[in-house]
């Protein structure tokens, strides 16, 4: 099965899309989104990639990086089931020349990660 076009792109060696069909044929993937999804259920107010990476190691165990939490933000995103905004607490970021600049949605070191509507909780389940 070929993998999603947002796991790797065209532009990467054939190994990365042999490793992402392997993420998709294993469950891997899937595996994770869904660990992302519970995650962000059960945090309304928005997480960070480190925060969802940190919550979903403790709930299964084994070290889940802030990488791989990314790998598959992407996808949740474009099937519209997460969102984010800059992290309002931290509203800068510095650069090495010690430069103070507005965070943006690119940086996602700030970003706070929110479930779309459609995949969030009733209230009283």
């Amino acid at each position: 099965m070929p993998c999603s076009p947002f796991l790797s792109r065209k532009t990467d060696p054939s190994t990365s899309a042999d490793a992402a069909d392997a993420a998709v044929d294993s469950g891997l993937a899937d595996s994770h989104e869904q660990l992302i999804l519970a995650a962000l259920r059960d945090h309304p107010h928005g997480l960070t990639g480190s925060e969802i990476a940190n919550r979903i190691s403790a709930r299964i165990h084994t070290h889940v990086s802030n990488v791989q939490v990314m790998r598959r933000m992407s996808t949740l995103h474009a099937q519209g089931r997460v969102h984010n905004r800059p992290d309002p607490a931290k509203p800068y970021r510095f650069l090495r020349d010690g430069t103070k600049v507005t965070n943006h949605l690119r940086h996602g070191r700030e970003l706070l990660h929110f479930l779309t509507r459609g995949d969030a909780p009733l209230f009283g389940e």
